[in-house]
């Protein structure tokens, strides 16, 4: 199987992505409605996720800001926590909001098995490497935390981002029929995940 494609952080451009908080409620709640139409969750329900009330959960958001500075260019372990990527990104959690929310991610770990439930990026930030760089905090966060798989349910028609996936490790599990709330199928398919060495950021 070929190396997952994580995308080098020189071309992720101005976007950063951080832990979610409590004050990002309505633009995630925008970010849901615009880009999983029927299928995204109610306010109140983006609400308790951001600001941390919902248990084994952890939600990122990504931020387009032109003024945050160019991300760590150090090296990598491709065996360690750089492998996912995510000693670059989802580690600023302190720094004052800037600029309108581009994208989102959300994990639930349990145990061993962590759950993507929540992957997503503007039009505008689409093909950039945004996607694969929340994608990137999301597993080594995973890792970090004792999940030792990654699981994702996807559209099976969704081709595009079928093959997003596959380019990035994931191979099909299983399939569950009428998954969706339109009847469409869905497509679980999984990551093994390996642990990071270390205190990587974005793991907490």
């Amino acid at each position: 199987m070929n190396s997952p494609a994580w995308t080098s952080p020189a071309d992720i451009g101005p976007p950063r992505i951080r832990f979610a908080r409590s004050d990002d409620a309505s633009a995630a709640a925008q970010l849901e409605a615009e880009n999983l139409g029927p299928d995204a969750w109610p306010f109140g329900l983006v609400a308790q996720g951001v600001a941390g009330e919902v248990p084994t959960t952890q939600w990122w958001v990504a931020q387009d800001s032109s003024d945050h500075g160019s991300p760590d260019q150090d090296g990598a372990d491709q065996d360690g926590a750089d492998r996912y990527g995510a000693d670059r990104y989802g580690a600023d959690q302190d720094g004052a909001a800037r600029g309108e929310l581009c994208g989102h991610a959300v994990v639930s770990v349990v145990a061993e098995i962590a759950e993507l439930q929540r992957i997503s990026v503007t039009p505008a930030q689409r093909r950039t490497g945004l996607a694969t760089a929340l994608l990137a905090a999301v597993a080594t966060y995973s890792a970090t935390h004792g999940a030792e798989r990654l699981l994702l349910e996807v559209r099976v028609d969704n081709e595009a981002a079928r093959a997003f996936y596959a380019a990035r490790g994931f191979v099909e599990l299983a399939r569950r029929a009428r998954y969706y709330t339109d009847g469409a199928e869905a497509v679980v398919m999984e990551l093994k995940l390996i642990r990071p060495t270390g205190n990587p950021a974005g793991a907490r």
